[in-house]
């Protein structure tokens, strides 16, 4: 599932994007990964939240929670004068942070350690192939995921300086017993 994911959102990024700088493809990244969860979380029981979705405003007063990307499952529950009912999120299926530096390893530690802190169900760390953050990622920084109960899965896309220079698809690997493995 979460390969198909990241592969469709990647495609789709990638064809709305030819005339966009770098930052702006990095933002529309995050968002068409945000759309590719709810398609596959379209549910009145869950809530994906981004930082340009704004369909979750009228019941959370924001559009993300601390993250690129997360998916939660809502309850409810009456408000406290009886009047109306209000949703509120019961549990995290995904937690998801995106770091397109090349070589900046502080800013990528920063976003896995925002990972780290979170309670979720699954965690997804996106970064970018083909770079020395990517080799580090899945080599050196292997030991220091916690076994909290999350799964966790590291997706490697191409930066987006790299998209019409490349016919490279992501990779995604899940964590298992301490080793990656491609899913």
């Amino acid at each position: 599932m979460i390969g198909d994911i990241v592969r469709c959102a990647y495609k789709s990024a990638k064809e709305k994007s030819n005339d966009l700088e770098n930052s702006l493809k990095s933002k529309l990244w995050i968002e068409e990964l945000a759309k590719e969860f709810r398609l596959k979380f379209c549910s009145p029981h869950y809530r994906v939240f981004s930082s340009d979705y704004y369909e979750n405003r009228d019941a959370f007063k924001i559009n993300e929670l601390l993250y690129d990307v997360s998916v939660a499952k809502i309850g409810r529950v009456d408000s406290a004068s009886g009047k109306t009912e209000l949703e509120f999120i019961s549990s995290c299926e995904w937690l998801v942070e995106s770091e397109f530096h090349r070589s900046n390893s502080r800013e990528s530690i920063i976003d896995l350690s925002k990972l780290f802190m979170g309670r979720s169900k699954n965690k997804l760390f996106v970064v970018p192939k083909s770079t020395t953050i990517a080799n580090w990622v899945l080599s050196d920084l292997t030991n220091i995921f916690p076994q909290d109960g999350s799964e966790y899965f590291v997706a490697l896309v191409p930066h987006p300086v790299d998209w019409f220079k490349t016919e490279d698809a992501p990779i995604v690997y899940s964590l298992k017993a301490g080793c990656w493995a491609e899913v």
